[in-house]
């Protein structure tokens, strides 16, 4: 049966490709890829214009096709085009229900529910009127720094490091009419993913990484990932409390691909939040996959819904060495783009562009592409 891919990045499934055609926000337009990003290169969203094309595209492929599956970056994008059409609700495959999905992505509810079980910051929920700073040290004490996050967001967008010296700067970037999820900021964490797999019977949570992180115009993005110390006391915590995690998302019916973050302190390990979704590091971790001749994530989430997980399986892929490392590149100005430019030519690394270097205009903060490397 032909499968078709539908994302964010072509690159998602370069280092271990499971599929005959891909529909992707960012990606080389050849061969069996088709991208929105063809001229102008714009910040990733789910826009009427990106849900639109999909939509285009699979109408073309059906009419060629008549037998085919639809996998999703993100199955949140599955409901965005079941809104406009049904046409292609059977081709779509691995799909949690839409409730179990905005339960496990909301950052304030989520984190509620799962402190029950794991470790988490301290936590509130704020308007925008109360997130000044004065207001967020009264509630948490003598901390310099605060995490205010928007409910529903990845990648560090919506993520914002408030003090003193930008309370301003920040609360113009918040709505008057949204709740927001705001934490203390704790000095000197690391932070740590984890991709997860469960299903029916079964779960599985893959090898600890950190997570590169860089502050951008007072936001927290995420623009990497190195392989941890899988013996560290703040990975076997991290573990653990992953390993509970997955039981609870398994008690709620969610099956396939999940992504954790956390932070480890000098104290602690907490869970920061979940990403129910493929991650920004899933072509790493399938790359490592491929090095061990085992299935793909992509393979591993469509046994999750079929419920063929064995323990032998499971034992394999918490067992495997993810020795790389990814970084990230962005666009502020044009200097970037040749910047990038010459470090593709330079080729010490594997580089994907998906597509950056043919387009023609760019939208600031727009990714470029990134890197794999061994380590």
């Amino acid at each position: 049966m032909l499968k078709v891919y539908v994302g964010k990045r072509e690159s998602d499934i370069l280092t271990y490709n499971d599929f005959d055609l891909s529909i992707t926000f960012y990606g080389s337009n050849q061969n069996t890829n088709i991208s929105f990003c063809k001229t102008t290169r714009y910040i990733s969203n789910y826009s009427n214009e990106f849900i639109d094309f999909v939509i285009l595209e699979l109408s073309k492929i059906k009419s060629k096709y008549h037998d085919f599956e639809i996998h999703f970056y993100n199955n949140v994008l599955a409901y965005y085009i079941m809104d406009r059409t049904t046409k292609f609700n059977e081709m779509m495959v691995n799909l949690n229900k839409l409730e179990t999905i905005e339960l496990v992505s909301h950052k304030t509810l989520s984190r509620l529910w799962l402190s029950n079980s794991v470790n988490a910051p301290a936590f509130t929920s704020l308007s925008k009127k109360e997130c000044n700073f004065n207001n967020l040290k009264k509630k948490f004490g003598d901390y310099e720094k605060f995490v205010i996050q928007e409910n529903y967001s990845g990648g560090g967008e919506g993520t914002y490091i408030i003090n003193t010296t930008n309370e301003n700067a920040i609360l113009n970037n918040l709505n008057n009419d949204t709740l927001y999820l705001v934490s203390p900021y704790y000095e000197n964490n690391v932070s740590y993913s984890c991709h997860i797999m469960i299903s029916k019977d079964g779960v599985i949570v893959f090898p600890i990484m950190k997570q590169l992180l860089t502050k951008e115009n007072n936001n927290l993005a995420y623009c990497g990932n190195e392989y941890a110390d899988q013996n560290s006391i703040s990975v076997r915590k991290i573990k653990e409390q992953a390993k509970e995690v997955c039981y609870k998302l398994q008690n709620i019916g969610y099956l396939g691909i999940c992504g954790l973050d956390f932070i480890a302190t000098t104290k602690d390990v907490m869970l920061i939040e979940i990403n129910p979704r493929y991650q920004g590091s899933t072509f790493l971790v399938n790359a490592a996959i491929k090095d061990n001749k085992l299935p793909s994530l992509f393979v591993l989430n469509s046994m999750c819904f079929n419920n063929n997980l064995t323990d032998g399986l499971i034992l394999k892929y918490e067992n495997i060495s993810i020795s790389y490392k990814n970084e990230y590149y962005f666009y502020k100005n044009d200097v970037d783009i040749q910047n990038f430019k010459n470090i593709v030519l330079k080729q010490d690394k594997i580089y994907f562009d998906d597509g950056s270097l043919q387009n023609k205009n760019y939208e600031t903060g727009t990714y470029l592409g990134r890197s794999l490397f061994k380590i």
